[in-house]
């Protein structure tokens, strides 16, 4: 299996719409890159896996990250998995298994009381420079992108945690906004305080900045539309 600080290993594979992706992309282009392997397309674990990170995935784009996920999975049942669930980053179909144990993914495990070969669920995650930082071997597939961005360090965790923050005070100022007149104490507390906090201040020159990703401040970080929202009620 890969040690820490090893080069990330030689690939080339396809994507869920058939094209070649090759590890070279992943190397010298100013983003670090998460590669997760993990055994099925739509089972259970697999899917709260990849539902988290694609929940998390503004906050780890937003730290500098890419994320690619891998299975053996073929290109088409990758593209009906990520169309189910808006996945919006990279499957690789892995077929062959070459980039499994290339990687350190493939192996002995127990399976219903079993010994059998196959996919370890492991996250690796490399630097801008193709270099391996960090492997993730008991991974938390109902909080991976949780488990991630806990790891994280400086101005990556730091955007990453703003990122979360927004998406969270977005989705009480959206509850406020449908119904004012029945809205959660909770939710208009959390609000105001945000709104009263320099934290909000730090936000907004960040959204003022393009340092949060499109789409995620859609109503909470507007000047005008967080504070006539308050004095609504």
């Amino acid at each position: 299996m890969l040690k820490i600080g090893d080069k990330m290993p030689s690939f080339e594979a396809k994507d869920q719409d058939g094209r070649i992706v090759r590890s070279e992309d992943f190397i010298g282009n100013g983003r670090c890159t998460i590669i997760y392997f993990y055994p099925k397309d739509n089972t259970s674990g697999c899917t709260s896996e990849a539902c988290s990170l694609r929940d998390g995935y503004a906050a780890l784009t937003a730290a500098g990250y890419n994320v690619v996920g891998v299975s053996k999975d073929s290109e088409k049942s990758h593209s009906g998995f990520r169309a189910k669930h808006g996945l919006p980053f990279t499957l690789l179909s892995d077929t062959s298994t070459r980039m499994l144990q290339d990687f350190g993914a493939w192996g002995e495990k127990k399976m219903y009381g079993k010994t059998v070969f196959g996919t370890i669920r492991r996250t690796f995650i490399f630097s801008e420079d193709g270099i391996l930082e960090r492997i993730i071997e008991k991974v938390d597939t109902k909080n991976a992108a949780g488990q991630i961005i806990a790891g994280m360090d400086g101005k990556a965790k730091v955007n990453a945690e703003r990122v979360l923050r927004v998406q969270d005070m977005e989705t009480a100022f959206d509850r406020v906004s449908a119904d004012p007149a029945s809205a959660d104490p909770k939710d208009v507390a959390k609000l105001k305080d945000y709104m009263e906090s320099r934290q909000w201040q730090l936000d907004y020159e960040a959204d003022e900045a393009g340092e949060i990703p499109a789409g995620v401040a859609r109503g909470v970080l507007s000047q005008d539309g967080l504070y006539n929202l308050l004095e609504e009620l």
